[in-house]
């Protein structure tokens, strides 16, 4: 399958073309600088660089919510959502249409089941072999433990496999058609984005600990239980890599089909009695007025002057 998805004519200027992808980018660049706040804690420059970037980027947003209040264009609550998390800007569609989407290598694409399907299964095979990568990074960080320099490649290698999950997640819950469903039916991926945060703050309360009462103990303490953590965040790669790999069968795939259609039928049945329900009201709103207005046609009558 190529790369790119089937022409479709939208109704975008190169402009918003060029806002869009900016904008993309930029949300990009924010959760690079987010990565790399997380995982390179034992670096303080690294952190100071990611943060000075992360705020040289933050006013973009700003002035993005400013333009669509401006114009009247999407709703607050996301724009201001978008202000306070940069990343989650990364799959924002379009405040006009809202239905349209730009993609880098896709362009303009009209979010419907057909392109949720696509993108899912043209990221599925680069996403397993993303998980199945924390095996030799596994070996070589045990074969150079040794190398503070080299073990930092190791910390790169996974600010990039959570960045690229984040981004993977973000993007597609964005476009399916329930986004809790989405995230129910995909929990793992979201543990595995969660985890590195809470240990995150968990260990940032404890190295302050250790800093007001300078406790060698408790710098111990936050070191073990970052190593725990990060022994959970890749055995839950590796179980995400086994259920995209399970989810490809045909018999899973056939079975989620399965699941889809009966939701699409009970969707389909909660839509005809919200139709039926809404022409019974407005059939009683039209009776009602018509017999008002019959009502009020012989006292007019009545009330005429004589000839």
């Amino acid at each position: 399958m190529s790369s790119a998805a089937p022409a479709r004519s939208h109704p975008f200027s190169p402009t918003d073309t060029f806002r869009a992808a900016g904008m993309f980018w930029a949300s990009i660049a924010s959760l690079v600088f987010f990565a790399g706040l997380l995982h390179f804690l034992n670096h303080p420059i690294t952190q100071f660089w990611c943060i000075v970037g992360a705020l040289a980027i933050w006013p973009l947003y700003w002035v993005e919510l400013a333009v669509n209040r401006r114009h009247g264009l999407r709703r607050l609550r996301w724009d201001l959502l978008y202000c306070l998390i940069p990343p989650l800007r990364l799959a924002a569609r379009d405040p006009r249409s809202r239905t349209w989407l730009w993609l880098p290598g896709w362009g303009w694409q009209n979010v419907d089941v057909h392109m949720e399907y696509r993108l899912q299964k043209k990221l599925n095979a680069p996403m397993i072999l993303l998980a199945l990568s924390v095996l030799p990074i596994m070996l070589f960080e045990q074969r150079f433990s040794d190398h503070p320099r080299l073990q930092n490649l190791v910390i790169g290698a996974n600010s990039l496999i959570w960045m690229l999950f984040t981004a993977e997640f973000i993007l597609m819950c964005s476009i399916s058609r329930n986004w809790l469903t989405y995230c129910k039916s995909h929990w793992v991926d979201l543990v595995i984005i969660l985890l590195p945060l809470i240990e995150y703050l968990r260990i940032l309360r404890l190295s302050r600990l250790a800093r007001l009462q300078r406790l060698a103990k408790t710098t111990g303490q936050a070191y073990r239980l970052r190593s725990v953590a990060m022994k959970a965040w890749r055995a839950l790669l590796l179980l995400e890599a086994l259920q995209r790999l399970t989810a490809g069968t045909p018999e899973k795939r056939l079975a989620k089909l399965r699941r889809e259609l009966e939701d699409c039928h009970a969707l389909a049945a909660r839509l005809e009695v919200d139709i039926r329900e809404t022409e019974a009201q407005i059939a009683r709103a039209s009776l009602k007025n018509d017999t008002a207005s019959e009502a009020t046609v012989p006292s007019a009558v009545c009330d005429a002057p004589p000839p």
